[in-house]
């Protein structure tokens, strides 16, 4: 029983660091993000909210890309799949930044 608790205590953790995409700003300070209780998350979590940097060369093509850290968002509506969480960051957050858990 203790090696499948700690099993089921790993899976939630690996779930928890999934990362997920900004799916849609709702607002000056509402983001929508594709994780939700089905990754081990719930309301009142807080997560770390990365730009995406993508360096292209002179065709377009992308041939480098990191992520900064700009800030935190906390998930106010938590819903199986997708929440909706409340960001408080001076710059404005954009569709297909990365959230990440702490």
């Amino acid at each position: 029983a203790e090696s499948e608790a700690a099993q089921k205590l790993a899976a939630t953790q690996t779930l928890k660091a999934t990362p997920g995409k900004v799916l849609a700003v709702a607002g000056a300070n509402v983001l929508i993000v594709p994780l939700g209780s089905q990754h081990g998350l719930k309301s009142g979590d807080v997560l770390n909210l990365y730009e995406l940097n993508e360096i292209k060369d002179d065709k377009g093509a992308v041939v480098f890309s990191d992520e900064k850290l700009i800030g935190e968002v906390k998930l106010d509506s938590v819903q199986d799949d997708r929440s909706k969480a409340s960001y408080t960051g001076a710059t404005p957050a954009k569709v297909g930044w990365t959230v990440r858990a702490k």
